[in-house]
């Protein structure tokens, strides 16, 4: 499904080049649950973000189901991930003055159709909020937000969910939630990959690639 192609990132500094991404390739099989493992600085955050098509790399590519995406326009890109790629932040993005129901309609883009809201409803319901669904994210806990924004994520039925320390802000209970949540989707055919520092994920992880100085150093299946 995904096949990353010696993949560099580099960004100049008054100290000089840093590749923060050198030369990662991989092919991810579609329905992996992959966690990409490894310290603060190591470059996992950043290919998250190069996979997800919102950080162009200096060199090489990143194919999704056959689409280069560095080859398509920023408006074309922009499409195939609204329509391809559910994306989960550490630090939630639930936009403050909409509800939970309104928040997870987001991704609908502006065609929200009646189907969209009944979609949004069934997976709030499937995440348990569905006593949360009006109220807005400061009426939330950081579970609960967390798992808004899987439901925000999980609207469009992507081939492929990018979660970036999902778990970050979770206590130990919450985080096995979110983590449930996403192994689901897996479950039944979603491919997902969890970029986190920690060990919890790797008990949900059919695949775990470890990164160290922006270079994959281990791949391990599970």
């Amino acid at each position: 499904m995904l096949a990353i192609e010696n993949v560099i990132k580099t960004y100049h500094k008054r100290m000089g080049k840093i590749n923060a991404i050198d030369g990662v390739s991989l092919d991810i099989a579609k329905g992996s649950f992959v966690v990409l493992n490894g310290p603060s600085g190591s470059g996992k955050t950043t290919l998250l973000m190069a996979i997800a098509s919102m950080l162009h790399p200096s060199a090489g590519s990143v194919t999704i189901d056959g689409t280069d995406i560095y080859r398509l326009s920023a408006m074309q890109r922009a499409r195939f991930r609204a329509a391809n790629i559910g994306f989960i932040f550490q630090m939630f993005h639930l936009i403050p003055y909409l509800s939970i129901i309104e928040n997870v309609l987001f991704a609908a883009g502006v065609t929200k159709t009646q189907n969209a809201r009944s979609t949004a409803k069934e997976i709030i319901a499937q995440l348990s909020l569905t006593d949360r669904m009006h109220h807005r994210p400061s009426e939330l806990s950081a579970g609960e937000k967390q798992r808004a924004a899987i439901a925000r994520a999980m609207l469009n039925k992507p081939r492929l969910i990018l979660a970036d320390e999902p778990t970050g802000n979770l206590d130990p209970h919450n985080a096995e939630i979110v983590l449930g949540h996403l192994s689901d989707y897996n479950r039944q055919g979603g491919t997902v990959i969890v970029v986190t520092h920690g060990d919890q994920a790797k008990r949900y992880a059919t695949r775990t690639i470890q990164m160290e100085n922006g270079r994959v150093v281990a791949d391990t299946a599970s």
